[in-house]
């Protein structure tokens, strides 16, 4: 287990990580997220057992800008209206995936052929998700049934022996509400879970 701290210089380090299947505790803009490089079945399956997430769930993504989440779902009009309102943001769109993205994308990340993506607000992120080139998993850090996590102690404390590679001290967050989840099928939209955003 290493720490880092969210520096410009770790950008390309924490990058270089992710794309050799190392687990990362880091911070978003909401609470801290455990990541990995989400065409990585392998990394994608530790995450799952370090949370205890059932596997019948899934976890949504976070990509660097739009052009890269329309290589791996199928964005319609009304998916692209609300992404440019709200992305960079905590508003995470569930779209019907592209055959690129069934054969990208790890298996246990898609339900029902839906993918659900959204940019970061994180600037830090932001920029290691660009370094990746790739989108990253972007579930919550806390174990399954336990509150988010916004303090790097307490990331620390819950996940220290759970297989995680490396931990980004981003020291304490702001309690800010989870992401809203929509699904955007065509110009049927369907709020799944309100959050930092009011749809």
């Amino acid at each position: 287990m290493k720490i880092l701290l969210p520096t410009k210089k770790n950008i390309a380090v924490v990058a270089n990580y992710l794309k050799y299947g190392a687990v990362v505790v880091a911070p978003t803009e909401t609470a801290y997220g455990l990541l990995v490089d989400a065409t990585n079945n392998q990394a994608v399956k530790k995450i799952f057992k370090i949370k205890g997430r059932q596997a019948n769930k899934t976890v949504a993504l976070v990509v660097a800008d739009l052009k890269m989440a329309q290589q791996y779902g199928k964005f319609s009009k009304d998916a692209v209206n609300l992404a440019k309102k709200y992305w960079p943001g905590p508003l995470t769109v569930v779209i019907p995936v592209k055959k690129y993205g069934l054969r990208k994308l790890s298996p246990q990340i898609l339900l029902k052929k839906m993918v659900g993506m959204r940019i970061p607000k994180h600037y830090w992120l932001r920029q290691v998700i660009k370094k990746v080139n790739k989108p990253l998993t972007a579930t919550s850090a806390n174990l399954a049934g336990k509150k988010n996590i916004y303090s790097f102690k307490l990331a620390k404390a819950q996940l220290k022996n759970r297989q995680v590679d490396y931990f980004v001290n981003g020291q304490n967050l702001p309690e800010r509400p989870v992401s809203t989840i929509v699904k955007v099928v065509g110009s049927n939209v369907t709020v799944l879970r309100l959050g930092g955003i009011k749809i």
